[in-house]
């Protein structure tokens, strides 16, 4: 019996909405009446995703920390199960990138960076490796701010990896028909050994596999571009070690070239192909965590009008408030316009707060909230 909208699972989790579908398994928002909170219901569709999927759930819930969705629960039902797993508000960052950014400034990446690792280190404490690890898999803030950044399906990551393993089966015996939508989408983010056959004729997949994810994530939200490229030709390119150079824009502005420079070689030490080289994600961590990035949470305006000299730009903050910015402090995403939707980190100054880091953001429809008054 399929689980339909209203439906109480255990007496307790009212089934509200879905909220995804796809990969292996499908995802429901809904309230615990017991806690009187919302929180997000996972249960496997696939035979194959059925089996592994109480195991999963339990390697799951050894994960605790602020960067990594929480584990609430797991119930089977009549025969069927369920994981219960924290609600997050948000959006996941490929969706994010997709919709709004060309690329992240440094300051950003890094903090997300950062925050990424410090979730991953937590898991490799305890010996679990999320397998994964790839934008779709990351919630962050929905109003843009990069404040609330988390890592989900640990363990329940797992699920997948014998369809993964079938596609890399089809990879080495040069069979690139039929590969699913869940491989075509991971390839940018796996390491060179997860694609190659062990000696036990398995994908070998270690701690060390995350860490090269992380930089893969990291290299595309600095550059705006997967290092090895999509599909297919990132899985020969990760392989043959043929990583596109980095683009000589993300390091041009002389207000954030030195930070730059440094994130770029930490992401390298993360794309090494040798895994026993690599860092840790502990120590990914910490040499993250000691750029100094600003941290500030990022806002959000649209531009209403050029300033009296040339290069600076007035706009109007998602509150109301008017903000100010410079050319120079433009990032990423081309030249500021009037009607421009902008992204950046607000800092004291008089009459208005100054915008910096500023990203000019794909969309650039004013909402209507901001367009009126």
């Amino acid at each position: 019996m399929s689980t339909a909208i209203g439906d109480v699972i255990a007496d307790r989790y009212k089934i509200e909405s879905e909220i995804g579908y796809g990969g292996m398994q499908r995802v429901w928002q809904a309230r615990d009446l017991s806690l009187e909170r919302n929180i997000a219901i996972k249960s496997p569709f696939s035979p194959g995703a059925i089996k592994r999927f109480a195991s999963s759930a339990r390697l799951s819930a050894k994960v605790r920390h602020p960067n990594v969705a929480a584990a609430l629960d797991y119930i089977d039902q009549g025969g069927k199960e369920y994981y219960v797993e924290e609600l997050i508000d948000g959006i996941n960052l490929q969706d994010c990138m997709d919709a709004h950014f060309p690329r992240l400034d440094a300051d950003t990446c890094a903090r997300v960076m950062h925050h990424l690792a410090k979730g991953v280190a937590s898991s490799h404490r305890v010996n679990v490796i999320h397998r994964d690890l790839k934008p779709s898999n990351i919630m962050v803030s929905r109003d843009l701010s990069f404040s609330n950044i988390k890592i989900t399906d640990f363990g329940i990551a797992k699920l997948a990896q014998s369809q993964i393993d079938q596609d890399i089966e089809r990879l080495n015996n040069n069979h690139t028909e039929g590969l699913t939508s869940t491989m075509l989408g991971a390839i940018p983010f796996l390491a060179p050994e997860v694609l190659k056959k062990g000696n036990q004729g398995a994908p070998q997949i270690n701690l060390p596999s995350d860490v090269w994810s992380l930089g893969a994530i990291g290299y595309w939200l600095l550059a705006g571009e997967h290092p090895f490229g999509k599909g297919l030709e990132a899985a020969v390119n990760i392989l043959t070690e043929q990583r596109k150079p980095w683009a000589p824009s993300i390091t041009a502005s002389r207000i954030t070239s030195h930070l730059a420079q440094k994130l770029q070689k930490i992401i390298e030490g993360c794309l090494v192909s040798d895994p026993t080289v690599r860092p840790t994600a502990e120590s990914l961590a910490s040499n993250l965590g000691a750029l100094g990035y600003l941290s500030g949470v990022r806002e959000s305006a649209v531009i209403t009008s050029a300033g009296k000299y040339g290069g600076v730009w007035w706009g109007r903050s998602e509150t109301g408030e008017s903000v100010m910015t410079h050319n120079e402090e433009v990032i990423a995403g081309g030249i500021l316009k009037v009607g421009s939707r902008i992204n950046y980190i607000s800092c004291p100054g008089s009459p208005s707060p100054r915008a910096v880091a500023v990203i000019k953001m794909k969309d650039e429809k004013v909402k209507s909230e901001l367009a009126s008054g």
